[in-house]
Formats: C-alpha cells, structure tokens, sequence
C-alpha cells in the first residue's frame, strides 16, 4: 500500500493536514462518518489513509488494532468516499 500511496502523490504527514481541516475525524470513524461528505480533495483525503496505514504498520504498539472495528470502520469510510471522488474525477 504504500508504494501504490507514494505513486499517487499521498503524503505521510502522520493525518496533520487532514486533522488541521476536520480534527478528530482523522482518527474516529463517528466522527469521520458525520463529516465525510464535506471532504473532496483526493489528495487530503489519500493522505489521511496513507498516514494511518503507516501508523498501524510502523508505530501502533498494537497493530493488529487496525482490524478492530472502530479501525475496519473508519478505513471502510475513507476508502469508500475516496473512490466517489475518484468516479467524479474521472467523469470531468
């Protein structure tokens, strides 16, 4: 995953940008779901998946976390809503 974030131009910035815009929803999946919507940058948006994959694979004390269903459910949300954007990108 991360070669494929890299090649797409996502940075790894540990969700700093994402948090700085919608604040916890970087981390929380209730929060992330009530805000989801309003998010439509590609990039902001893969940056945030790319930074919280790296997290459970690099930092996590615990990484089989990331397969806890607060976790499942927040990358459900962000990945669903990164490929609206990606359908509307490619309709433009």
């Amino acid at each position: 995953m991360a070669d494929d974030c890299s090649a797409l131009k996502f940075e790894m910035d540990c969700g700093h940008a994402f948090e700085e815009k919608f604040e916890k929803a970087v981390y929380d999946a209730r929060a992330l779901d009530t805000i989801i919507e309003n998010v439509n940058d590609i990039s902001l948006l893969g940056s945030a998946i790319y930074s919280r994959w790296r997290y459970f694979n690099h930092w996590a004390y615990d990484v089989a976390k990331i397969l806890s269903m607060p976790n499942r459910s927040w990358f459900i949300i962000a990945l669903n809503r990164l490929v609206e954007l990606c359908k509307d990108e490619q309709e433009k």
